[in-house]
């Protein structure tokens, strides 16, 4: 498969964050560096309004690279280290904005695990406007969460892929 990065894993540039830091990290990346999106959950801070908030990271996508409607999926990998004995239900959502929040998709996480990788693979042929696709965003909301915890998602191979040969992704039978 064609594979296309969305941002630089050894640099981290391109990420802009609330209530917490995107770096890239050695630590569990799985080759190089992975992303490390830190958050110390804190109940008395954050935005005025809202102290239990919304602590998020996301990444601008250059305009030559919003149009992902030639690619077949959004690929990567997560690795969660926390203080917490386990994650709570809802431990992590990503967004797509296509390409403004009332263009929004957006999927909860609720698979990723403790200490442990998972391989997340989203198809982009059913996301609409997919061909102007401007940010992508992790978030997670602190309501979820205990004031003190320690959260480290580590975001690794964070990429577009196509197949690279003709290949059948969908069989429908017609009447």
């Amino acid at each position: 498969m064609e594979k296309l990065p969305i941002s630089d894993e050894e640099t981290g540039e391109g990420w802009d964050v609330a209530e917490a830091t995107m770096t890239p990290s050695e630590t569990h990346a799985r080759e190089g560096k992975a992303l490390n999106f830190h958050i110390d959950v804190d109940h008395t801070t954050g935005e005025p309004n809202y102290p239990i908030g919304w602590p998020r990271t996301y990444h601008n996508n250059p305009e030559d690279r919003r149009d992902w409607s030639e690619w077949d999926f959004l690929d990567f990998w997560l690795y969660v280290d926390t203080s917490r004995e386990k994650l709570p239900g809802t431990p992590l959502g990503l967004i797509l904005r296509c390409p403004d929040r009332a263009g929004s998709w957006s999927r909860t996480l609720s698979e990723a695990t403790k200490g442990e990788w998972v391989h997340f693979r989203f198809p982009l042929a059913d996301i609409p406007n997919i061909s102007n696709c401007t940010a992508i965003q992790f978030f997670i909301s602190e309501s979820n969460y205990k004031h003190g915890d320690v959260v480290d998602f580590y975001v690794d191979e964070l990429r577009l892929l196509r197949y690279a040969e003709p290949t059948i992704i969908r069989l429908q039978p017609l009447n």
